[in-house]
């Protein structure tokens, strides 16, 4: 998955930090290494879960406008792993996710902080290009 460029489709985070984000997000496919080797990059849905999941920053209107992601990146057990991750995974430590985002032209940051995440695809792939 790559942050930048998809889209937030909801989050919710409950009392007892138990919460997820639905992405319609940019994914690549790959034999090797994606951005580096042939690849073929489109859209899929992907959630992630979280578990001692705190907000910072504003929510503002995900999930009743379109909510962008201009920038952002992954830190887990104290990797950071930029913007671009893999697209099934799970980590059971500490979780920063910091966004960039933007609704109908209102800008600003967001931060997920968490205990641990779990990385999944839902839907299907649909196909925007092909490099390499």
């Amino acid at each position: 998955m790559e942050l930048h460029d998809s889209r937030i489709l909801t989050m919710t985070c409950a009392e007892d930090g138990i919460g997820d984000i639905l992405f319609h997000a940019v994914t690549y496919y790959s034999e090797g290494e994606p951005g580096k080797d042939a690849q073929v990059c489109g859209w899929q849905d992907l959630r992630m879960r979280f578990t001692g999941m705190t907000v910072h920053g504003e929510i503002g209107r995900i999930g009743s406008t379109q909510t962008d992601i201009y920038d952002g990146k992954l830190s887990a057990a104290s990797k950071d792993y930029g913007g671009f991750f893999s697209t099934q995974a799970s980590y059971n430590s500490p979780i920063i996710l910091s966004m960039f985002l933007s609704s109908d032209g209102d800008y600003r940051d967001l931060e997920i902080h968490a205990a641990s995440l779990r990385i999944g695809l839902e839907g299907n792939f649909v196909s925007e290009s092909v490099w390499g």
